[in-house]
């Protein structure tokens, strides 16, 4: 006879709540509000946790393992700028601390569906299909979900994600990345901001606000490999390869495959 469970199986919302994350870790204010709740969340940040505050962008549409590492690398930055701050050594045994700490705070700005689109839509280099795969929320939710193992166990790679370039949010400190940080930097509450030097002119945009920003060159090694194919994790190719049905060297892979 089945084990009694119970009158009737609670919902699974009724267990878990109604949002993949925890609410306050996804900023997408009303329009009329945006500048105050930024700034409240941003000096939250600040006075309650003490933060050193790391921003970055990206698109983050179809997910790779390649998009996880490049936000550890980021944290990774802000840690070695934390660090750097305070006159104290880097090391991999200070970094291995320093990303731990309550103190570092990593703030991602997702692109909204709009800026997706209008950049990178129907884009041959792209994928060439209309874009975004995924809508805002469900990439803010994957990147809010990051985690790693640290010294103290597993945390959160990113503190905090908001959503930028929607047309909603013009004249607002979220109507560009850049905009926003250059907003966080007059209220002092900016200290690190990575920029991955893919554009050129984002670059010279960010130097030109005044923002100074830490690079991450477009041509670095990648962090892994896809294995089916023995080349770097791409967005586009693999949007190309659901388009085209093209084929791969490594269709099936196994656990046995990382055997030495």
């Amino acid at each position: 006879m089945a084990r009694e469970l119970g009158d009737r199986n609670p919902d699974v919302f009724e267990v878990f709540g109604p949002t993949l994350r925890a609410p306050e870790r996804l900023l997408y204010p009303e329009p009329e509000y945006t500048d105050a709740i930024v700034l409240a969340a941003f000096r939250h940040l600040r006075e309650i946790r003490h933060s050193h505050i790391t921003l970055v962008d990206g698109a983050f549409d179809v997910p790779h393992d390649n998009h996880e590492w490049y936000l550890r690398h980021v944290r990774l930055l802000g840690a070695r700028a934390f660090l750097h701050s305070h006159n104290y050594p880097i090391t991999a045994e200070t970094l291995a601390v320093a990303v731990a700490q309550p103190a570092l705070s990593l703030v991602v700005t997702v692109d909204a569906d709009y800026k997706v689109a209008a950049k990178k839509g129907g884009v041959e280099t792209k994928g060439g299909v209309p874009r975004p795969i995924y809508p805002w929320e469900t990439r803010a939710n994957r990147v809010a979900g990051y985690s790693f193992d640290s010294t103290i166990g597993l945390l959160p790679v990113i503190d905090l994600v908001t959503v930028e370039g929607d047309p909603v949010h013009q004249e607002t400190c979220l109507e560009s990345s850049l905009i926003l940080a250059e907003f966080l930097a007059r209220h002092g509450l900016l200290d690190t901001l990575v920029v991955f030097d893919e554009q050129p002119a984002v670059v010279q945009e960010a130097r030109d606000r005044g923002l100074n920003p830490v690079l991450i060159a477009d041509g670095i090694d990648p962090y892994v490999l896809n294995p089916q194919t023995g080349d770097n994790w791409k967005t586009s190719t693999i949007i190309k390869r659901i388009r085209e049905g093209a084929e791969v060297p490594h269709p099936i892979t196994s656990p046995l495959d990382r055997r030495p």
